[in-house]
């Protein structure tokens, strides 16, 4: 509001800005002069944007404020460090009586290595018939399956020709070609537990560059490698094509 002096009547006149921005001044009741006499007008909606803007920006303050309190709060992932050395190779008889040894893998590709163990017979092991199912994705996600059996070569051929049809991949037959020794893989990867028991089965994950996982060596015992703890659920990621190590 503003006050001008008429230069014919002598009288003052009191202007305000109309509410709405580009409208032309409001003109009040002429008055006398000196006198401060307000004019009833629409008020200026700024008067009260500005104090909602600022509850607005203090209550997003107080909410960020409270967020930040929860993240602190909240438990930390811990990175567990797994204890990965090379992975012990062996020398042992295929099905089709050749020689093949694990040392010409490593280093060249991902290797999934199961244990047939010697709990049952190869013929009702339900362990191997999901591990050969998985074997499509093991392929198609760039690993090399190999396994590895008690049972003499000829138990594995006569397996074969009962599914009808060869197995996609080596199984070897845990007995030294040399010397004639039963079990030597099993016993190198920690499955035996002893001479008048049956070796276990075991699945193993071996990385591209040879590495596979080993438990904490002790005084009385050395170091040896550890099967994964979930068979189904990582031979499930593996009929996926995906790698759990």
């Amino acid at each position: 509001m503003f006050q001008v002096r008429s230069p014919i009547s002598g009288q003052d006149r009191l202007y305000w800005p109309a509410a709405s921005a580009g409208c032309s001044y409001h003109e009040c009741d002429p008055i006398a002069p000196g006198i401060d006499f307000p004019c009833d007008g629409a008020m200026d909606r700024r008067v009260f944007l500005l104090p909602l803007a600022a509850a607005v920006i203090a209550g997003m303050v107080v909410w960020r404020m409270d967020q930040e309190a929860v993240r602190r709060k909240r438990p930390r992932p811990v990175a567990v460090l797994k204890n990965l050395r090379p992975a012990p190779s062996f020398l042992l008889t295929t099905q089709n009586g050749g020689r093949a040894k694990l040392a010409a893998y490593l280093g060249r590709t991902k290797i999934v290595l199961f244990f047939t163990g010697g709990e049952r017979a190869l013929a009702e092991n339900p362990d191997l018939a999901a591990v050969a199912a998985a074997h499509p994705g093991i392929t198609g996600g760039g690993a090399q399956l190999l396994v590895v059996t008690p049972a003499p070569p000829q138990d594995v051929r006569r397996l074969q020709e009962s599914r009808g049809k060869p197995f996609g991949f080596p199984i070897l037959s845990d007995i030294d070609p040399e010397l004639g020794v039963p079990t030597p893989a099993h016993q190198m990867w920690g499955l035996v537990d002893g001479a008048s028991s049956p070796p276990r089965s075991g699945l193993f994950l071996i990385d591209r560059a040879g590495f596979t996982e080993f438990g904490v060596a002790t005084e009385i015992a050395p170091g040896r490698p550890v099967p994964v703890a979930d068979f189904d659920g990582t031979l499930k990621r593996l009929a996926k094509g995906e790698w759990p190590m």
